[in-house]
């Protein structure tokens, strides 16, 4: 090897956290039953995220979840992802999910992720905008 090549050494995790934005735009174009490889880089930040890279993952989600070429498998996956890394930031935003029955069930388990709709004078069919949510079946 050439003596004025260098060799560069890889990004730490955290240096190359969000430099590449093709797992994001993937999450964005998912299909129910499709290919999930790369939202399964995202999952994998989420759960192994320190709590100072959480704001950040959060703030990718919520911009993953109201852009508009979000597919609804996408909003989807964002939602589970926000109910792990989400905080009281994105209790507005996902309270806009509530009111479309599409998107409603997705918002609501991410709020309970946050632990927004498990307060007793909060019930998920009580936010804003909720639809009630849909009956379990006896155990």
């Amino acid at each position: 090897m050439p003596a004025s090549s260098a060799i560069s050494r890889p990004l730490s995790r955290d240096q190359a956290f969000g430099t590449s934005p093709a797992p994001w735009e993937a999450a964005a174009l998912l299909q129910y039953g499709g290919d999930r490889t790369l939202a399964h880089v995202i999952e994998n930040e989420v759960l192994t995220a320190t709590p100072g890279r959480a704001p950040a993952l959060e703030r990718r989600l919520l911009d993953l979840l109201t852009h508009p070429a979000t597919t609804l498998a996408g909003k989807d996956f964002a939602c589970r992802m926000l109910a792990i890394v989400g905080s009281e930031a994105a209790i507005p935003v996902l309270t806009l999910f509530l009111k479309d029955p599409a998107t409603a069930h997705p918002a609501r388990m991410a709020l309970e992720g946050i632990g927004v709709a498990k307060t007793p004078e909060k019930p998920p069919q009580t936010l804003e905008g909720a639809p009630a949510a849909p009956a379990r079946a006896p155990s």
